[in-house]
């Protein structure tokens, strides 16, 4: 993406693709309070998809760690991995 302004439509296609290749629903998006989830574009495609979104705290490694393993998780359980 080249401006933050493309973020709804990227997380939209991420959405699909992920729902599509797991057959389950996007509950909740954590962010970082960095800007690109901040719209009410983005912030009523979540509510109308039912997804909460959850803020993590700045300049905390653990928390980031903590998205970093679940992605992970996710990306080999999917055979996703090095994709």
């Amino acid at each position: 993406m080249k401006r933050k302004s493309d973020t709804l439509a990227a997380f939209k296609d991420f959405k699909a693709y992920m729902e599509n290749k797991t057959g389950k629903k996007i509950k909740r998006l954590r962010k970082d309070k960095g800007g690109e989830y901040m719209s009410a574009d983005f912030d009523t495609f979540l509510k109308n998809a039912g997804i909460t979104r959850e803020h993590s705290v700045r300049n905390r490694p653990q928390q980031m760690l903590e998205s970093s393993q679940d992605w992970r998780a996710l990306t080999i359980s999917m055979g996703a991995e090095g994709d």
